[in-house]
């Protein structure tokens, strides 16, 4: 084996799980069998600001056309009102927004998510009306009153700020949350 090192598995299975010891991980590691604090309290709050990028359009070809965004990581907000159902939003969150947005041009047959969404904008804006898109590509991370910056490139931190996104519309009322 390189360098000799023992194999932690086989010397637990070995020895039995009481007889093993731990090896030093380092200043601040807390491993699972560490007891923990009980109780506690989660001080989040999530800053962000919504950038009008245009209007979502149909084509020539029936396809939907949507403004030219930037190659990076971000939240995206489609809005439009529906005669049935007044005011309508869709959040989502990606690492590259103008690559997401043509998965909703051409959605692929496995891609319910995509297809339910698109012909929601298609029959909406064939009918006649309008729909926009927003984007969001900073935001703020307030974690016990400390601020600090929301790394949207981060998957983890984008799906948190879109669960945001969608509960400030939710506790709003005023509109019909598609997400």
């Amino acid at each position: 084996m390189p360098g000799n090192h023992p194999d932690p598995l086989a010397e637990l299975l070995a020895a039995g799980a009481a007889t093993v010891e731990r090896p030093h991980l380092g200043a601040g590691y807390r491993g699972y069998d560490t007891p923990r604090p009980k109780g506690g309290t989660v001080d989040l709050r999530i800053v962000m600001h919504w950038r009008h990028s245009g209007k979502i359009t149909v084509d020539g070809l029936g396809r939907l056309a949507f403004p030219v965004l930037p190659d990076r990581p971000g939240l995206y907000r489609f809005t439009w009102v529906d005669s049935i159902c007044g005011h309508r939003t869709f959040v989502g969150e990606t690492g590259n927004l103008w690559r997401r947005l043509i998965a909703y041009r051409h959605p692929g047959p496995a891609s319910v998510s995509d297809q339910y969404v698109s012909d929601l904008l298609l029959s909406h804006l064939n009918a006649g009306g309008t729909a926009d898109v927003a984007i969001a590509m900073y935001g703020a991370l307030h974690v016990s009153g400390t601020e600090r910056e929301l790394d949207l490139a981060s998957a983890a931190s984008r799906e948190l700020a879109a669960g945001a996104a969608l509960m400030q519309c939710a506790v709003a009322g005023d509109t019909d949350v598609v997400s």
